[in-house]
């Protein structure tokens, strides 16, 4: 039985839910809510032989059958989600491959194409209904201990942005320099594309 008490939910209770990057910290927490909820999980993995600990962990505290891994060795490459789509009813995008996160070009435009890749999948598929793609607050701003300032729906990490791009970023600022960059080539996309899709990130589409 479903957990949340919604009597019309915009994705139906038995759905099944497509996440990527659901054996990462993050990620497993989003499945484990899901399947208490009610749904069915799909999972897109590099590697399924290395994740099948996932679908027997699952299944065996959800139930047989609620859970299942498909393979999508690289999100970056075309229609590298078509397959893990088919007959889901929503998407969660959580994956952000940031390998090579010392070169800034590399990493942003990997993270790009890889929810791009996942949204028009989902755009693609007929029975789909809602795409999340799982943001950062350092896509809104980077932290800043002991300063008190405001941050608002539309608010972006302009100082990543910037300084992603200067010699020798850290890690931490291309990771947040790549997180807006996703959500502004998400806006465009829903700017360019007529989709009955509902889409959401987390600042202002």
């Amino acid at each position: 039985m479903p957990s949340f008490n919604l009597k019309e939910p915009a994705v139906p209770f038995g759905s099944w839910v497509v996440v990527s990057g659901a054996c990462g910290f993050i990620g497993s927490h989003v499945v484990d809510q899901l399947l208490k909820a009610g749904y069915r999980v799909r999972e897109t993995t590099r590697d399924s032989g290395k994740n099948e600990w996932a679908a027997q962990y699952f299944n065996k505290v959800h139930g047989s059958g609620s859970f299942e891994l498909v393979e999508v060795p690289g999100m970056t490459a075309s229609g590298a989600f078509n397959n893990a789509v088919t007959a889901a009813q929503g998407f969660i995008h959580v994956a952000n491959d940031m390998t090579g996160s010392q070169d800034t070009d590399i990493a942003i435009n990997r993270a790009v194409k890889g929810a791009l890749n996942a949204l028009e999948a989902c755009a693609q598929e007929k029975s789909a209904k809602r795409f999340v793609y799982t943001s950062s607050s350092f896509a809104a701003t980077q932290p800043k201990p002991g300063e008190v300032f405001t941050i608002y729906h539309d608010t972006f990490n302009e100082e990543a942005m910037l300084n992603a791009w200067k010699p020798k970023p850290d890690p931490e600022t291309v990771y947040s320099a790549s997180k807006v960059e996703v959500e502004h080539q998400i806006a465009a996309w829903i700017k360019n594309n007529k989709s009955t899709l509902v889409i959401n990130t987390g600042n202002k589409l």
